[in-house]
This record gives C-alpha cells, sequence and structure tokens, in this order.
C-alpha cells in the first residue's frame, strides 16, 4: 500500500511520508474508503471531526467562537463543523451606561 494512507484527517504527518515513494507492507483501506481515528475504514462522510486537538464524532455539536461578541452552534457533518445556519449564531451585545462595568 502507499507510504501515505488515506485517513479522516487529511492534515496528518506521516513523518515527511512523499505520496509516490512506493508500496509498504501493512493493512489499507478498500478503495473509496479511509482509515478513521481508531483505525477503521469507513466511508468518507462518516468521518469524525477534529477540532482543537479534540476528536467528535458524527452529528455532534458544539459551539465556537465566530468573532469576538459572537459565537455559533457547529455540527459535525462528514468530517467537517458546518456553522452557517442563521439561527445558530448568538451575539452578546453589552451596552453599558458610565457607571456599569461588565
Amino acid at each position: 500500500g502507499s507510504l501515505c494512507p488515506q485517513t479522516c484527517f487529511e492534515g496528518n504527518d506521516y513523518g515527511g511520508c512523499i505520496a509516490d515513494s512506493g508500496c509498504v507492507y501493512g493493512c489499507f483501506c478498500p478503495n473509496g474508503q479511509v482509515m478513521d481515528n481508531n483505525g477503521k475504514c469507513i466511508e468518507p462522510d462518516r468521518c469524525p471531526c477534529l477540532y482543537n486537538n479534540h476528536i467528535y464524532p458524527q452529528n455532534s455539536r458544539i459551539i465556537m467562537k465566530k468573532n469576538a461578541t459572537c459565537h455559533h452552534e457547529c455540527e459535525c457533518l462528514n468530517g467537517s463543523f458546518i456553522c452557517d445556519k442563521i439561527e445558530s449564531t448568538i451575539c452578546i451585545t453589552t451596552n453599558c451606561t458610565s457607571n456599569e462595568f461588565t
């Protein structure tokens, strides 16, 4: 198989592997499948998501910071977090008078 196997997290660094460096002995996924974080072969659209060095399973939801005042709810779909639903954005504005603090 390839020295650089297909995984759910394509950004993995396999020790500076070069894709065209030949074949190596080992266990590899069939064509059309990728290896997940547990070493199992799965369809790419079933991959978990990676965020801040944490792995989240399919369909899990987390809150991510969007900007200085807003956060949004994101859902793990097909190995990526989707955060584009308008109703999932939460913004906190603080309008304080001169004698109030936040």
